[in-house]
């Protein structure tokens, strides 16, 4: 009987059960390595999810770094577990932190992801199709959010595209405190992809409660850096816009009771996130 040759070699990744979503990374052959793309993710105590989005990644990409912020969770070590390189990184901003875990990658083609995201399995093979067929330019991503376990497909983020795979010697993101862009020069092309990439944004009301304090904090902080004031009146005209935008506008109504629910944490949101810069000015009264 001939000799049908060497085994392929397999990446042992162990059984990672992530908080009350559980992600099992399976045996991965080497093909998991053969691509052209590096993953970056930036965490920070994200210990409920990083295994799942990890997860998501085998035989898709090429390596995956994670650019950790300091979590006192079990975040470093599941990644680790999982094959990514972790970089210790304190929290610099968005889009710093990004650039960081690009320019250590060992590919130039990025793919940048939050660790609550997820390739669906449509938009993993559209990948895999990708790297065949050659990539240039950038590639926005078409985002199926899902928010206390539930999809949601109207209200004030959707539809939603962003951009997530680029060539960092053709693009990098900039250091905006919040809404951090990717910058190219205006000959790159854009190409979006089909499959969906799929977020898991908040998992209970206390998760929801604490990103939106973050969120509004570091959005009041923008604005007041750039000089804009919070009259009175945007105190109660400009929650009650949101509320009419996410709920009327862009049909949140359609999604039901969670589309109400989502949209009067929009208009709560940017209650807050005045009320707070009204309170950066006073404070900066004598």
């Amino acid at each position: 009987m001939p000799n049908a040759g060497p085994k392929p070699r397999v990446k042992q990744l162990q059984a990672i059960f992530c908080g009350p979503h559980q992600a099992l990374l399976v045996l991965v052959p080497t093909r998991y390595f053969c691509s052209m793309i590096s993953v970056v993710v930036i965490t920070k105590n994200e210990a409920h999810c990083i295994g799942r989005c990890l997860a998501s990644l085998a035989g898709v990409v090429a390596e995956v770094v994670v650019v950790d912020s300091q979590s006192t969770d079990a975040t470093v070590a599941i990644a680790q577990a999982a094959g990514a390189k972790v970089l210790i990184q304190p929290w610099l901003s968005f889009g710093p932190q990004k650039n960081v875990g690009a320019n250590a990658a060992t590919h130039p083609w990025i793919l940048s992801l939050d660790a609550d995201e997820c390739l669906s399995p449509e938009l993993a093979a559209e990948l895999q199709q990708l790297v065949q067929r050659g990539m240039q330019g950038v590639y926005s991503f078409h985002f199926l959010h899902h928010y206390y376990g539930k999809p949601v497909h109207y209200g004030l983020e959707n539809p939603q595209h962003k951009l997530r795979l680029y060539n960092r010697n053709e693009a990098t993101w900039n250091s905006d405190a919040v809404h951090e862009r990717l910058e190219f020069n205006s000959t790159v092309t854009i190409t979006p992809l089909q499959g969906r990439l799929l977020h898991y944004g908040y998992i209970n009301m206390e998760q929801h409660a604490q990103k939106s304090n973050r969120y509004s904090t570091l959005g009041a902080q923008a604005m007041f850096a750039k000089g804009r004031t919070s009259h009175r009146w945007k105190l109660w005209v400009s929650p009650a816009f949101t509320f009419f935008r996410a709920y009327v506008i862009k049909r949140g109504f359609l999604d039901g009771q969670l589309g109400f629910v989502l949209a009067r944490w929009n208009a709560y949101t940017t209650w807050m996130k005045y009320a707070k810069l009204w309170a950066l000015w006073q404070q900066k009264k004598p």
